[in-house]
């Protein structure tokens, strides 16, 4: 692959999504070979203690790669994991051939131009969301999602009370513009939709020695409540574990279902705190009348027109 092959490729798979940004996954080119690497700083050790989510975003990104690839004449072939630890500052994850194939353009790369979380109020919608995956439910009913919303605050709460979560949380916060990572990576205050003033607050709130105090107090709830936004929303869709593949497979699944939403014309928003707790997981498996485990979440709806669509800060992150 020359050059401007690559930059095209990188492009692409820089939008795969990833924990609060935090964008573990990096490349090497080497001829006709792909590496994925891992790098363990970006790793959340905290709030990701099983590595769920990294291999889901391993997933994704690896599924944004064979996109990539197809639209370049081109496809992964001979793929092989690697046994990692993830303690190294770079390790492989997996690696893989290219061969050539007649090159065709995936419709679902349209839909990355707009690929971004969206933190407000959705609009109402009437239009009804078809998912195609037996794996994914759906959940829309008002008294559910206002019990959701209430699972939600009290998850928020849990987890942002603990000081050594708050702290990773704060380490991945990029409050400031003037901080040269605000373009780069984590949860900028654009992302976050925070104004001028609440970006100001949120520099004071969000420090992880007052949210463990407002935790202590009772009051943490009422500051990092989304309510609003939870109950808003058009439904919530649960990807439940598929015991046949294996949770990098089911990255590549994560990634399809969000491109099968935004294709019908909605935004999406992770809610996954309700699941990181294995409580509230349980509570939200007994509402949706499910078996198998909980393994991502999200709400969904449509954006209001008059709303903007920041995308998230990406990194083109390639290594020799």
């Amino acid at each position: 692959m020359n050059p401007e092959q690559i930059q095209r490729i990188l492009k692409i798979i820089a939008r795969a999504p990833s924990p609060h940004n935090t964008q573990p996954v990096k490349w090497r080119f080497l001829g006709i070979r792909i590496q994925m690497l891992i790098e363990s700083e970006r790793i959340l050790w905290v709030s990701d203690k099983e590595l769920r989510d990294l291999h889901l975003s391993a997933g994704s990104a690896f599924y944004l790669l064979k996109l990539a690839l197809k639209q370049e004449g081109l496809e992964p072939v001979e793929v092989k994991f690697y046994r990692s630890t993830f303690r190294v500052p770079q390790e492989v994850y997996l690696e893989c051939s290219t061969r050539p194939i007649p090159p065709t353009t995936s419709p679902e790369l349209m839909l990355l131009e707009t690929h971004a979380c969206y933190r407000g109020n959705f609009a109402p919608s009437t239009l009804e969301l078809n998912l195609s995956n037996s794996h994914t439910h759906k959940i829309t009913d008002s008294v559910s999602k206002k019990y959701i919303a209430t699972l939600y605050d009290q998850a928020s709460a849990f987890f942002l009370g603990q000081r050594d979560y708050a702290q990773e949380l704060w380490k991945w916060l990029r409050l400031d513009k003037n901080d040269p990572r605000f373009y780069q990576d984590g949860l900028n205050a654009q992302m976050l939709r925070l104004n001028g003033f609440m970006t100001l607050i949120s520099c004071y709130v969000l420090k992880p020695a007052v949210l463990e105090f407002l935790g202590k107090i009772k009051l943490l709830p009422l500051i990092v409540t989304e309510a609003s936004q939870n109950n808003s929303a058009e439904g919530f869709i649960a990807l439940t574990k598929d015991h046949t593949k294996s949770c990098f497979e089911e990255g590549e699944d994560l990634m399809k279902l969000w491109f099968e939403v935004e294709s019908q014309g909605r935004v999406l928003c992770p809610v996954t705190a309700l699941i990181d707790d294995p409580s509230m997981e349980k509570k939200l498996r007994k509402l949706m009348k499910l078996q198998n485990e909980i393994i991502h979440i999200v709400r969904y709806g449509v954006k209001p027109a008059k709303e903007e669509l920041p995308l998230s800060p990406r990194l083109q992150k390639i290594t020799l």
